[in-house]
């Protein structure tokens, strides 16, 4: 009799979609005939929590689910009804093999989860499995004895041929390459060895997304994939590829089938967004160009956008960028890291400054979001080097619609890793706290270096909370200023970065859904107000047969002005869109030009029943003189 396995992702890693590494390793066990239950714990925690606690969702938090003691604390004292709820339904499913998917935001819920499992449930069987797991036989199943075995390499094609020797022997399964366990019999462990070779993608199964509602997450109209393994690249500081061995690819046809049938057999919202989560989705450009050519050919019924990483590659035409852009390309993160010609060749990627701009260039002109990535202090960045990066970013901010901006933090696992003494890094403490270059590159200064960035680029500079507010310079205000009557554009393209604040996701070409319970808006007008103003709305609400109400309510400045509300029967354009308005009276705004507004989708009260976070998708925004409200 075959076992029955749980696979499980735990908080903290994604909320916006349903996991993907749960689907493909779903989809690969049960083409091979295993009894599969998925859990999204991470999901039932967020219906779960109380409303306030929902913030640690929030890029201003995120960086709490890296700490193991905040973590273990907050779930221990406030939640542990929580964790017993999850071992129940654990043990009662009948599951003989529990596999958790491990991030390293995941990484202490799962911990806590698994200790407790192993508590009530001795016999069950406990691996760990995930990028996290690289180390893991010394991190984890060294260090953790309710950990009874770590996957670290290929899971959608190790897994199979693991549980393959578990079912003839649960208590000394015998080697697998990419895993090693702790025999029952005497504790000792048997390590696999590493995967000679990259395993071939030829085999591996579709990803199952049958068990999965998209109603319940943030952006039930997105769903993740990958098209590849590994990189073409070896860039120093990743500690990604190595995990990787060689890089493999789908052939762009195997791409179009993929989405087509998980388009078609899921509840996924339309048009769909695919989020490509590849080490690079431009690793073999025949394959993407495959891909485009069929998308224009046979589109997708209902409607296809598309995305994700690309490294910056002279074969990339300007003609290529156009065709992706035709088949429902509309975003891209660029790796570059630096604008510095020698940084950038120290860090092993293989380009110059000039494709980086033409690129950037022409996806802005195509109608593609561009956020480009990069990372202060590699080993060789003086000065000179910096400066070089700055002038890079103040060249093309105008054609940028993000920048990530991060220091450099060492991963045992990468080149830089492997050779500190090469590089001139004197070992650290801490992973952030190593010094370099003779004491000129410490973490103080790329801490400096990054305000820097930080303060040219205002509201474009993303840090996801790892920023240290001591460094903090004055921030330049780019926001532009508006006139009323102007109306504000929330397409993806479009200046809505002048006005949105925290609780937006990404900018489509309809418009921008909010992603968090609380959404602000910081509106700087060009002078100050001298008479009451009309807030204008062309927004749709994310209204259904479940979930068939929302309000929405409305502060301005820190008091509370109206509720707007909507429902499934209301009056709508052919997109389902509708124009709401609510009055600004002067009191609350003339005390200057700037005008803060949250949009409150939540308040105090459950959270719809359980069928996801209420959203509010905006396709534009208008302030008009009070004249607007009584026409």
């Amino acid at each position: 009799m075959k076992p029955k396995i749980l696979l499980a992702q735990t908080p903290f890693w994604n909320i916006n979609n349903p996991p993907y590494t749960l689907a493909l390793l779903a989809g690969t066990l049960r083409a091979r005939g295993f009894d599969v239950i998925v859990r999204d714990y991470e999901i039932e925690f967020f219906h779960f929590v109380r409303p306030k606690d929902r913030e640690l969702w929030e890029q201003e938090s995120s960086q709490k689910w890296f700490d193991d003691g905040y973590v273990r604390d907050f779930v221990t004292t406030n939640y542990a009804d929580f964790v017993e709820w999850c071992v129940n339904d654990i043990v009662t499913s009948g599951a003989d093999f529990v596999g958790f998917s491990v991030k390293v935001g995941s990484r202490a819920f799962s911990l806590i989860l698994a200790e407790r499992l192993k508590q009530v449930s001795p016999s069950t069987f406990v691996a760990f499995g995930g990028p996290e797991m690289y180390q893991g036989v010394r991190r984890y199943l060294q260090a953790y004895s309710f950990i009874d075995a770590v996957c670290w390499q290929e899971a959608d094609a190790s897994f199979p041929a693991f549980m393959e020797r578990y079912e003839r022997n649960p208590a000394d399964p015998g080697p697998e390459p990419g895993w090693a366990y702790r025999r029952a019999s005497d504790g000792e462990i048997v390590d696999g060895l590493p995967i000679a070779a990259g395993p071939s993608l030829d085999h591996i199964a579709f990803a199952d997304y049958s068990d999965f509602d998209f109603d319940r997450y943030r952006q039930p109209h997105s769903m993740a994939m990958i098209l590849s393994r590994g990189c073409i690249n070896r860039c120093t500081f990743c500690s990604e590829a190595p995990a990787y061995l060689k890089y493999r690819y789908y052939p762009g046809q195997r791409i179009y089938d993929e989405v087509s049938r998980y388009v078609s057999q899921s509840n996924v919202h339309r048009p769909a967004r695919i989020f490509f989560n590849d080490s690079l989705l431009n690793g073999r450009l025949e394959s993407l160009d495959e891909f485009s050519d069929l998308l224009l050919a046979n589109p997708i019924p209902g409607g296809l956008k598309w995305g994700g990483m690309m490294l910056v590659r002279k074969r990339m035409t300007d003609a290529m960028i156009e065709k992706f852009a035709k088949a429902g390309l509309d975003n891209i993160l660029l790796g570059m890291e630096s604008g510095s010609e020698k940084v950038i060749k120290a860090m092993k990627k293989n380009f110059v400054i000039a494709d980086a701009e033409r690129i950037i260039r022409k996806a802005h002109a195509c109608g593609i979001a561009v956020t480009v990535s990069i990372i202060f202090g590699h080993p060789g960045e003086g000065e000179a080097e910096f400066h070089e990066t700055i002038r890079f970013l103040a060249r093309n901010q105008e054609y940028v619609s993000q920048f990530l901006l991060n220091t450099l933090n060492l991963h045992a696992e990468s080149y830089i890793g492997q050779n500190l003494a090469n590089f001139g890094i004197v070992p650290p403490t801490e992973t952030m706290e190593w010094v370099a270059d003779d004491g000129a590159n410490t973490s103080e200064i790329r801490a400096s270096r990054q305000a820097v960035a930080r303060a040219l680029l205002g509201t474009k500079a993303i840090d996801y909370g790892q920023f240290k507010p001591q460094y903090a310079l004055p921030r330049s205000d780019d926001r532009p200023p508006i006139r009323v009557t102007q109306t504000v554009d929330f397409t993806n393209l479009a200046p809505a970065s002048a006005v949105i604040g925290r609780g937006w996701g990404m900018g489509e070409d309809w418009g921008t859904w909010t992603n968090a319970a609380e959404a602000h808006l910081d509106i700087r007008l060009y002078r100050t107000p001298f008479t009451d103003l009309v807030l204008e709305l062309d927004a749709r609400a994310d209204v259904h047969a479940q979930s068939p109400d929302m309000a929405v309510k409305v502060s301005v400045n820190g008091q509370t002005v109206g509720v707007l509300t909507y429902g499934v029967n209301d009056d709508t354009d052919d997109d389902g869109f509708a124009m709401r308005q609510v009055h600004l009276p002067l009191d609350l705004i003339k005390s200057s030009n700037r005008i803060a507004i949250s949009l409150n989708l939540e308040g105090d009260t459950p959270l719809r029943q359980g069928r996801g976070p209420a959203k509010l998708g905006v396709r534009s925004l208008r302030l008009q003189p009070p004249v607007a409200l009584a026409s």
